[in-house]
């Protein structure tokens, strides 16, 4: 069983020769890795460039399309029975897609299959969490109404599958949760299973332009997904098609409205976001400017008291454990 493995890759000149090393090194030998550099402005090309083996196929985006749209290429470039993807800054364990593809093989109505994940720093040595998601096909349906129930870049479906869902919305391009839409999507048609084990390693760089926040979109893309499943699976409605986009657009003007509102929950939402990032320095800024918006909000001076408290204790350049 072919499986094609997709990266896209923007400047992880440091990191991708161990993320192509995880896969090119799998237990399962019938695979094709399929590398898209988008424009880096490192040497992360050539350094793909160079690798000899036959299984590898190399592109090169002539401007930077970001993550969604450089994946959607290579979703029409997979010829697999089977896609997974590899980020370029990550690493598998050597058997991930053999373990994957076992439990297709048990249940042929099996659609999506995910992994636990462990999270790393930027070092790839210290262990900052784990990611432990829901693991049975109930329990994943039930969950996913309210959080991503993959850890997305571990994720192994079928070629159908994409067949009959179709690639990331381009609703969300440059504002992220487009893996947790569309895996939600597949849940809706097809069964789903997350494999107990830790096969996929993450490594978490604060400063990476993926966890960059540029948009007050960004802070709400989750609760817009969120609401986008539950109208779905309840009235049938996809605010993502076209004739729905009135609709949609009253949704985001709703979410934005607590920041108008009080400007101090776009500070708070993103202080989350980047506590979550472990970006301890874009957290403690964030809380600050929470504070200095709205001083008489009690929990602006909590989020402060509590970030200033976790600088004492890491350290400002330190990790988030």
């Amino acid at each position: 069983m072919m499986v094609s493995i997709l990266m896209p890759a923007y400047n992880a000149q440091k990191y991708v020769q161990k993320a192509v090393r995880s896969i090119l090194e799998q237990s399962h030998r019938q695979i094709e890795l399929l590398i898209c550099d988008d424009y880096s402005t490192d040497n992360t090309l050539n350094i793909v460039k160079k690798i000899h083996d036959d299984r590898v196929t190399v592109y090169n985006n002539q401007l930077n399309l970001g993550y969604l749209k450089t994946c959607n290429f290579l979703f029409e470039k997979a010829k697999g029975d089977f896609i997974s993807f590899q980020d370029a800054d990550d690493w598998s364990h050597p058997e991930r897609l053999d373990k994957q593809l076992n439990e297709f093989k048990k249940n042929p109505s099996l659609g999506i299959c995910g992994t636990f994940a462990y999270y790393y720093d930027k070092t790839g040595i210290n262990l900052i969490k784990e990611k432990r998601i829901q693991v049975s096909n109930a329990s994943i349906k039930e969950g996913i109404l309210t959080e991503n129930q993959f850890c997305g870049a571990s994720i192994m479906i079928r070629k159908k599958v994409l067949d009959e869902i179709g690639p990331y919305s381009l609703y969300y391009d440059r504002i992220g949760n487009e893996d947790y839409e569309w895996s939600a999507r597949i849940v809706e048609r097809f069964e789903a299973k997350n494999i107990p084990e830790f096969l996929y390693f993450v490594r978490q760089s604060p400063r990476s332009v993926s966890r960059r926040i540029r948009s007050e979109k960004q802070l709400i893309s989750d609760g817009i997904t969120q609401e986008v499943i539950k109208l779905r699976r309840t009235q049938n409605i996809d605010l993502l098609d076209v004739q729905n986009k009135e609709q949609l657009h009253r949704l985001e003007h709703e979410l934005l409205q607590s920041f108008i509102e009080d400007p101090s929950s776009r500070y708070i939402k993103a202080a989350d976001k980047s506590w979550y990032n472990r970006d301890l320095v874009e957290y403690h800024r964030n809380t600050i400017l929470a504070l200095f918006s709205n001083p008489i909000k009690f929990r602006n001076w909590k989020y402060w008291i509590k970030s200033v408290l976790r600088i004492v204790v890491t350290g400002v350049g330190g990790t988030i454990k």
